[in-house]
């Protein structure tokens, strides 16, 4: 933690040991690695109204980057949207210990934080026609009625579907279970467009026989930022918080003199 009375004694200054330009994640970090190394005089400038850089939440309660955000306010990340699992990620483990983001150690690992994870401890939200979105409480139901049998139907017919794509097996698969309700077309809708993210190319460019699927129960190394109350952009906003005068929003750089 840095003392308020150094971030004061910052905050009334206009000449700074060290400048860093932008408050995204590597302004952040090299902020506090400064500060914590006894450069304490040092002034971040950030050209928007919030810090985070590309980690941009915009909040179901109409925040951004919030560093306070509620724990069952909904984010949608605008910029990164999946966190790598901590068994490879020091920064992920650094934010779980300062209590940054939410989380709880699994019982065969010291450093390893559990939250809502795609797909299997993922939390579901479907799109209402007004624009909200409704939670889904059988999520785990879907899961089982819906993911499993289809990765089932994947399996059976590789050889068949051998040249197909991701998104037109899918629909072969609803055509033939005859399926129609809007729960489970938006349910399969909602893991293709996850696939699609996870690889990066839409659906209908990657070939069914060349895409590993991952078993429903089983918890893979990709944690989905847009749970409730967690988001990469409010993460950015809550680590920020602890030197929030050192930092000057809507600061244009116009002149570097290196004399």
């Amino acid at each position: 933690a840095i003392a308020a009375a150094v971030l004061a004694t910052v905050a009334a200054q206009n000449e700074y040991d060290a400048v860093i330009v932008g408050a995204g994640w590597a302004g952040l970090r090299a902020a506090e690695t400064l500060i914590n190394r006894g450069v304490e005089n040092t002034l971040v400038l950030e050209a928007n109204s919030r810090v985070g850089g590309r980690s941009w939440s915009k909040n179901s309660d109409g925040s951004q980057n919030e560093a306070d955000l509620g724990e069952t306010v909904i984010p949608y990340d605008m910029g990164a949207e999946f966190n790598y699992d901590s068994g490879i990620n020091e920064m992920q483990n650094e934010l779980w210990e300062r209590g940054i983001m939410p989380g709880s150690l699994w019982e065969d690992q010291d450093y390893y934080a559990q939250w809502p994870t795609w797909p299997g401890k993922a939390t579901y939200y479907q799109q209402n026609t007004d624009g909200t979105a409704t939670k889904l409480d059988n999520g785990p139901e879907l899961m089982a009625t819906l993911w499993a049998p289809f990765l089932k139907f994947r399996d059976d017919n590789l050889d068949d579907l051998f040249g197909q794509s991701y998104g037109e097996t899918i629909e072969q698969y609803i055509k033939e279970e005859g399926l129609t309700d809007n729960e489970s077309l938006q349910f399969l809708n909602l893991i293709r467009d996850a696939k699609h993210l996870e690889y990066g190319t839409d659906g209908y460019e990657m070939d069914i026989t060349e895409i590993e699927f991952t078993d429903p129960t089983f918890h893979i190394e990709a944690n989905y930022m847009g749970v409730p109350g967690l988001g990469w952009g409010n993460v950015a906003a809550k680590y920020a918080k602890q030197f929030d005068l050192n930092l000057k929003k809507k600061a244009k750089v116009t002149e570097i003199n290196q004399e």
